[in-house]
């Protein structure tokens, strides 16, 4: 059983080993339902599987509030897709003084804010971080 995933911020650099007791069990299968049915995740967020071919432990998502995609998120618990995953996490658009680390092991959670996190407010951001790791969690024990 996991007990935690390695979760490196794409936009600062930071990094953070996030434990699975971090998670209340109910809202990672909340989570889950909402995924497999395909609806609202609840405050406005919705979830956006991005197409990813060939990978069967890997996922990018986007999450979506209230219309304004906030965040890309690549989730890969599988140590033989890490270099493509890695790969297509650290292309994105950086500040070039952000310093990005591989991460150490599997899982791990790579995310990003994307231009529509511009276009809401603080509080909505600090909901994204937390947000992002319980459907990590969600997407891993699915």
């Amino acid at each position: 059983m996991v007990k935690a995933i390695e979760h490196i911020t794409i936009t600062t650099g930071a990094t953070r080993m996030s434990a699975r007791s971090e998670v209340d069990d109910e809202t990672v299968r909340y989570l889950q339902r909402a995924i497999a049915e395909e609806s609202p995740l609840g405050y406005g967020w919705t979830y956006q599987a991005q197409p990813l071919l060939g990978c069967t432990q890997a996922w990018v998502f986007d999450l979506v509030c209230v219309g304004a995609p906030v965040v890309r998120s690549w989730l890969c618990a599988d140590s033989q897709q890490t270099d493509a995953m890695w790969a297509r996490a650290s292309e994105e658009p950086i500040n070039e003084r952000v310093v990005l680390h591989r991460p150490r092991g599997v899982p791990w959670l790579a995310c990003a804010l994307l231009p529509g996190a511009l276009s809401v407010g603080p509080e909505i951001l600090m909901m994204a971080g937390d947000l992002e790791r319980c459907v990590a969690w969600a997407l891993l024990e699915g």
